[in-house]
């Protein structure tokens, strides 16, 4: 619409504005509904193994993305952050589907939005964003 330049009605914008304004609170919602964290001592290590996996390869490509992307340092900054956000809350669905361990999936989901958003935010007082 933007790039047609449509503007709509100001009824529909109100009513846009005001279901966006639910975004913030369905997204913690949803993260509150979705963290679970089943710790089961025999399956410990490959949760680590995965999760020490994930965040290391994120810290690798977080700092090839910020010095060798060609964009600007507040779009580089960005993309480090980016990098760092939790696993996607459809990967224990995913992994159900082809038959993986759900829970394992489940508990490495919750324990990475935890990891993720502590890790987001020191990228940001460290990027000075």
């Amino acid at each position: 619409l933007s790039l047609l330049r449509i503007e709509l009605p100001g009824p529909v914008m109100d009513f846009a504005q005001m279901v966006g304004g639910a975004n913030a609170f369905l997204a913690v919602l949803m993260i509150g509904i979705g963290f679970d964290i089943r710790f089961d001592r025999s399956r410990a290590g490959r949760l680590v193994k995965h999760l020490a996996l994930r965040f290391s390869v994120t810290a690798v490509l977080a700092a090839a993305m910020y010095f060798l992307l060609p964009f600007s340092e507040e779009v580089r900054s960005l993309l480090v952050v980016v990098a760092f956000s939790p696993i996607s809350s459809a990967a224990p669905a995913y992994t159900d589907k082809i038959g993986g361990d759900v829970e394992l999936a489940s508990t490495a989901n919750s324990i990475s939005i935890l990891i993720g958003l502590a890790l987001m935010t020191v990228m940001m007082i460290v990027l000075d964003m």
